[in-house]
């Protein structure tokens, strides 16, 4: 079936030419939706699918859509039939190449490892947190000078660092 054009007339409506199967051409009456598709999104010749009805020799189309002539789509590495047109793989294909990528952007990864000062920094940052945080805890409520509170901070972390390095 063929969309042939699509036309408005004030005094008789929206109607749409079309070829039927048969290769028989008729003008069909229609709603101004389905006018307006018709009109927005088909070349003249083109080949749709459409739903009519026929009373008394006339007939009333009542929906028109494009036809999909696609061939299923299929995997680009083992020719598997996909379910879904917006991947060019399979699931199977895709983790195989996945995974050859993962290997190697853990190579590359190396590259962008810090210095062992600023390792070691960052180690001493964080320890002298959990060493505050420690304290903290378990001082809450009972240290009414703050210098004791950080004499016992300093005293944790030192412990802290030589067991580490240690």
């Amino acid at each position: 079936m063929k969309f042939l054009t699509a036309y408005f007339n004030k005094n008789k409506g929206y109607a749409v030419k079309i070829e039927l199967d048969d290769g028989k051409q008729v003008w069909a009456s229609t709603t101004k939706a389905v006018y307006s598709f018709s009109k927005d999104k088909f070349e003249d010749g083109e080949e749709v699918k459409f739903t009519y009805t026929v009373e008394d020799g006339k007939y009333n189309v009542t929906r028109i859509e494009k036809l999909d002539k696609s061939k299923p789509s299929t995997c680009s590495v083992c020719g598997k039939e996909l379910k879904n047109d917006k991947y060019d793989k399979c699931y199977d294909c895709f983790k195989k190449d996945s995974s050859k990528e993962t290997v190697s952007n853990k190579t590359n990864i190396n590259r962008y490892t810090k210095s062992s000062g600023v390792n070691e920094s960052i180690e001493r940052q964080a320890i002298m947190k959990a060493s505050a945080d420690a304290v903290a805890t378990a001082m809450q409520g009972r240290v009414d000078n703050v210098d004791t509170l950080a004499e016992q901070i300093e005293v944790l972390y030192e412990r802290l660092i030589n067991k580490i390095q240690s």
